[in-house]
């Protein structure tokens, strides 16, 4: 009935937020070791399976360095293990974290401004984290605009799902490029068979909208991103396709593609696309639309890729990530608040107004 919140407090400084199913705020941790967050950095949060205490954080600071740290709900506070180091590099603007299992989480970010993407396995033992060796994913194309991981098997020999969207060298067009890794013995293979996907959208020229991954209970992958319009004013229309992996040849296909919004609302590129698993059949997604960006709720069927009327506008949003509470029937949702200097604001919606 409790979850993690990330964000910057008003002095710059990651912080965790322990919240309830209701969205009240119960705890705050401290700063993670005084490391200095960046406005545009965008992290990542993951529980860690079968606790019901743990979850870990990646965090860029100074947009070059990448950390690590475990935070944990001691009841009444948030306490924090000890901060690792992920390397230090170029431009790492973007990050994500998807866990194997309770004793391995995988981890990617960008380490230029071009798009360059790497990953490692993070081993836990309690609060602490043993960082494995970096591996080199190569997704290649431009400056990436998002950064999302999806678990695809778990175990020895478990497989990750790592995608982002970002420019095309050539034309200035942007695409939403997946891949897959496999983790052996804490060390990462990444496949080569690069899936490079535009969405389908009349008059677009790629996606540019921060999509998001999340595997199906088939296995596969529901993607969800947006397709680029105006190039100077950064308007795009969601796109969503389903992605099957051939998990003996690493390799992954196109199983259907299909436009979510048609013609509209537009999606503001700058708040983008984030999906959850809801049930065996369904996915759920969060978005932004128009110049405002009001944040809105929607269910797609994660098979025919048919979708729900949309929620009710939620808020004012300009960046936001939510979950769902296991069998309460509730997201919990977390955004900048445009109405309030961006200060981050969390409520909780009934997804029976979204199902």
């Amino acid at each position: 009935t409790r979850a993690f919140v990330l964000r910057r407090n008003a002095s710059g400084y990651p912080v965790v937020d322990l919240v309830s199913n209701t969205g009240i705020v119960i705890a705050t941790s401290a700063a993670f070791n005084s490391v200095i967050s960046t406005y545009d950095s965008v992290p990542g949060l993951v529980r860690v399976p079968g606790s019901n205490t743990d979850a870990v954080v990646v965090w860029s600071h100074a947009n070059t360095q990448v950390a690590a740290i475990v935070v944990r709900d001691a009841g009444s506070s948030v306490t924090l293990g000890a901060l690792v180091s992920l390397g230090s590099f170029t431009y790492c603007l973007y990050q994500a974290a998807s866990a194997l299992t309770a004793e391995k989480i995988i981890v990617g970010y960008t380490t230029d401004n071009a798009g360059a993407t790497a990953a490692r396995v993070l081993t836990l033992s309690g609060t602490s984290i043993t960082v494995g060796t970096q591996a080199t994913v190569n997704l290649g194309g431009g400056a990436a605009t998002s950064l999302r991981m999806a678990t695809l098997l778990a175990g020895n020999g478990g497989r990750m799902a790592l995608g982002y969207s970002g420019t095309l060298s050539a034309g200035g067009s942007y695409s939403y490029r997946t891949a897959v890794l496999t983790e052996s013995a804490a060390t990462l293979v990444t496949s080569e068979n690069i899936v490079l996907f535009t969405p389908p959208y009349a008059g677009a020229s790629g996606c540019d909208a921060k999509g998001d991954l999340a595997r199906t209970a088939d296995n596969a992958l529901l993607i969800a991103s947006g397709s680029k319009g105006d190039a100077n004013v950064g308007i795009a229309g969601g796109a969503a396709k389903l992605v099957a992996a051939n998990y003996a040849g690493n390799a992954m296909r196109t199983a259907a593609v299909a436009l979510i919004d048609g013609a509209g609302p537009n999606i503001a590129g700058s708040t983008g696309h984030r999906l959850r698993r809801l049930s065996a059949s369904t996915c759920l997604r969060a978005f932004g639309t128009n110049a405002v960006e009001p944040l809105y709720l929607q269910a797609i069927d994660s098979s025919t890729l048919a979708q729900s009327a949309m929620s009710g506008r939620i808020a004012n949003a300009y960046s936001f990530d939510f979950d769902i509470f296991d069998g309460a029937n509730t997201a919990l949702v977390a955004y900048s608040n445009l109405a309030n200097s961006n200060y981050i604001t969390i409520k909780t919606v009934a997804l029976g107004t979204v199902a």
